[in-house]
């Protein structure tokens, strides 16, 4: 008499395979969490945030644990910091940890020119439009400088046409109370909006809780994603 043992047998070449397998679930757990933890870090920024900047949100992108060079330890959730100024990473980066910055060039031009007081920083005007990244348009602030003599006119950078037609009605000028210059300001038509503001320190208060959002997300996300791959596996057997 002979005993069929294809059943066992296939149980336990599943039990040999099982440290493959919780490592399979490990990788597939992490990666549906880091799915997680940047769709909460994105509704975070989104609520942070004075301006929904889809610039910013493009700039955050995933780091899955496989692929090529992929792996556990370096998955998760970046800030791209490569390109020219004005990265996401660049952007953000106070709004996440707070404390002070440089001076920006166009600050450094005004200092030059004898602007801007010594030892102070230009801060963006609260209702002056911004563009799609959620600053200034270089374009203005080339406008600004070449119209205030920090820089020659021929450097400045071209307007689009859909602002070229205001060129002609647009004037900047010096906010002073007695000598102490406050800031600059622009005056288009009978419109007047406060482009910079002269500030003695650019103390940042941190208001996006990056870190924090995504450490409460994968705490959430990942024994659960973990628990049901491995009961997946499991219900195979």
């Amino acid at each position: 008499m002979s005993v069929d043992t294809t059943e066992l047998d296939r149980k336990f070449a599943m039990l040999l395979q099982m440290p493959r397998t919780i490592e399979k679930a490990v990788v597939g757990a992490v990666a549906e969490s880091v799915k997680d933890v940047h769709a909460a870090q994105l509704a975070e920024l989104s609520m942070s945030m004075d301006k929904d900047s889809p610039f910013l949100k493009r700039g955050l992108y995933k780091i899955q644990p496989f692929g090529k060079g992929g792996s556990v330890a370096n998955a998760g959730t970046r800030f791209n910091n490569i390109g020219p100024r004005g990265t996401p990473a660049a952007i953000i980066g106070p709004n996440i940890v707070g404390g002070g910055r440089g001076n920006k060039a166009s600050a450094k031009a005004l200092a030059a020119k004898g602007i801007l007081p010594n030892g102070f920083f230009t801060v963006e005007g609260r209702d002056y439009p911004r563009d799609s990244k959620g600053n200034i348009a270089r374009s203005r602030y080339s406008e600004m400088l070449a119209a205030l003599g920090a820089i020659s006119k021929d450097k400045r950078s071209s307007l689009p046409k859909s602002g070229q037609r205001d060129r002609k009605n647009t004037t900047f000028f010096v906010i002073k109370r007695g000598n102490k210059a406050l800031g600059i300001a622009e005056r288009r038509g009978e419109d007047m909006k406060i482009m910079l503001v002269f500030v003695d320190s650019t103390k940042y208060r941190a208001k996006y809780d990056y870190y924090g959002a995504g450490r409460k997300q994968l705490n959430y996300s990942l024994p659960r994603h973990i628990d049901r791959i491995l009961m997946r596996y499991i219900d195979r057997m």
